[in-house]
């Protein structure tokens, strides 16, 4: 996920005792309880994609899905952009009717 300044990757436990574990003390008033784990910042990741109206294929493949089936499956309901499309396209046909 991470390299250092030289490029070699950033073994876990040193992302987690260097990196993770003093970002989330800066900010553990502000988690409501939560303790959110590193996975989470794919999720925020794929989350933001998805709102900034990048197509599901590109976030399938920067996710590294195997299947656009998973990235459908995971983030799909996030999607809202392209459930209006449809609608406004099937809308605009109607009207030309």
């Amino acid at each position: 996920m991470f390299a250092t300044q030289s490029g070699d990757p950033i073994s876990a436990q040193l992302y987690h005792n260097k990196a993770w574990r003093p970002a989330l003390k800066k900010v553990e008033g502000q988690l409501g309880g939560k303790t959110p784990s590193p996975h989470d910042l794919r999720h925020t990741c794929a989350s933001w994609m998805i709102a900034a109206g990048v197509p599901l294929p590109v976030i399938q493949a920067h996710l590294g899905h195997e299947s656009i089936t998973t990235t459908i499956g995971v983030y799909g309901h996030l999607d809202r952009r392209s459930a209006q499309a449809g609608a406004a396209a099937i809308g605009a046909a109607l009207d030309a009717v």
